[in-house]
């Protein structure tokens, strides 16, 4: 397997770009975006540039499009589109089902994000060599990486518990929100680290490797000197019957 194809070089297209490589990045770069819109259009900004950066993440990352979150990038265009020639006859708050789309949008592409970068993180993780990489940092190294894997995976267990508890009303509570992307920032903090450590990753193979071919070189030493020693050993005795009889 050539290193572009290796489980570690496979994690290194997916993760989120620096500049919003934390939840309170992308959550200030949302909150800017809304405040430079309408007020009663505000809570929908905010939640479109999360949604939309989560997006656009995941496209380049998995190569595929989020149809049901492009769904609701529809049905809250609907509504808004609605909203803004509606008659006076109508009574709908086309603003806050805009909202609820929107919202469900962020919702939506969490659970994919997550679910996708889960299955791929648990792939390369399996991928790597664990008997090697207790030899990085005094064992902690792979312990850490594993205890983060499973509390990323319980963050985002607890998301999808409160979202189906919720039901409809999740698209409008906004803790639900910060959840999600408590998960999803742990996954890609998993995928950052390995990335940053990929050279001790390797250098802990191919320590690994030489200690091994070493041990079995030592062994197989140890077992020739064994076998000359019980040979020796066998013709001194049989000599020695001889010369008895």
């Amino acid at each position: 397997m050539s290193d572009d194809q290796s489980p570690i070089t496979q994690v290194l297209s997916r993760d989120i770009p620096q500049e919003y490589d934390t939840r309170a990045k992308l959550e200030n770069y949302a909150c800017d975006k809304a405040d430079r819109a309408p007020s009663e259009f505000s809570q929908t900004a905010y939640l479109y540039f999360i949604a939309r950066y989560l997006v656009v993440v995941y496209e380049v990352s998995f190569g595929q499009i989020p149809i049901q979150v492009w769904n609701e990038y529809r049905n809250a265009i609907d509504h808004h589109m609605r909203h803004i020639t509606k008659r006076l006859s109508d009574t709908t708050d086309h603003v806050k089902k805009m909202e609820g789309h929107m919202q469900r949008a962020v919702l939506d592409i969490s659970k994919i994000f997550g679910h996708d970068t889960m299955d791929m993180l648990n792939s390369n993780l399996e991928g790597l060599h664990k008997p090697s990489l207790i030899m990085i940092d005094n064992g902690t190294f792979l312990s850490n990486l594993e205890n983060s894997f499973e509390d990323a995976k319980s963050a985002f267990i607890n998301a999808k518990v409160l979202d189906v508890s919720l039901g409809d009303d999740a698209k409008h509570n906004s803790s639900i929100i910060g959840l999600y992307l408590d998960a999803v920032y742990s996954f890609t903090d998993i995928q950052r680290t390995i990335r940053n450590r990929r050279n001790d990753i390797s250098d802990a193979k191919v320590r690994y490797d030489a200690m091994h071919k070493k041990s079995a070189l030592e062994h197989i030493i140890e077992d020739l000197k064994a076998h000359i020693i019980w040979a020796g050993i066998t013709a001194i005795v049989g000599i020695a019957a001889y010369f008895w009889k």
